[in-house]
């Protein structure tokens, strides 16, 4: 877990500054425009037919709003029943879009993963116990090792909680709505 922390910590470093190299070379001053490269995954999920996107008639910087389709909550509500070693807690916030015992499973799921965590914590704690000159080693050891048990603990209130067999999933009324919006603010 804490190999996966630091190799995320180290991709956001290197896209900050792979942006910033391309920002001084860029001669079209693309990541100056409004129009983010970020921003395009909604596009993109609009071509592949998961999200419809309309078009604003007013305001003087319309941008387009983005209404999940048939098809996107079909793929949405697959993605989140499945049992994966996704991270847990993004399908958890979405729980509410598929039925109870398919949340249980992603909790199961996790604390699976985090068992497996934790025990490659203990065994690297129990080989630096002694070595003075791998203090700090051990500390973050420790650290994943806390982190895992708590993780574990979490997953297991989720998994603990009643299913209510009579919970419907619900069909789409209220579906969420993405907006086209960039950095926040009003774009009207």
């Amino acid at each position: 877990m804490l190999t996966a922390l630091i190799v995320l910590a180290l991709i956001v470093v290197l896209v900050t500054i792979l942006v910033g190299w391309l920002r001084g070379r860029d001669r079209n001053n693309y990541f100056e425009n409004e129009i983010d490269p970020f921003y395009a995954e909604p596009a993109r999920l609009a071509a592949a037919g998961l999200l419809h996107e309309e078009q604003s008639d007013g305001g003087r910087r319309r941008r387009p709003t983005y209404v999940i389709t048939p098809a996107g909550e079909a793929a949405l509500r697959s993605w989140l029943a499945e049992p994966a070693r996704d991270p847990g807690l993004l399908k958890l916030y979405f729980g509410g879009l598929v039925a109870p015992a398919d949340v249980q499973d992603v909790a199961r799921a996790r604390q699976e993963v985090h068992r497996a965590c934790l025990a490659d914590y203990e065994r690297l704690e129990e080989l630096l116990n002694d070595r003075n000159d791998w203090r700090y080693a051990l500390a973050t050891v420790r650290l994943g090792v806390r982190f895992e048990r708590h993780a574990l603990e979490f997953w297991q209130t989720v998994v603990s909680e009643p299913v209510d067999t009579q919970a419907t999933v619900p069909e789409g009324n209220g579906t969420p709505q993405l907006s086209g919006r960039g950095r926040g603010g009003n774009d009207e």
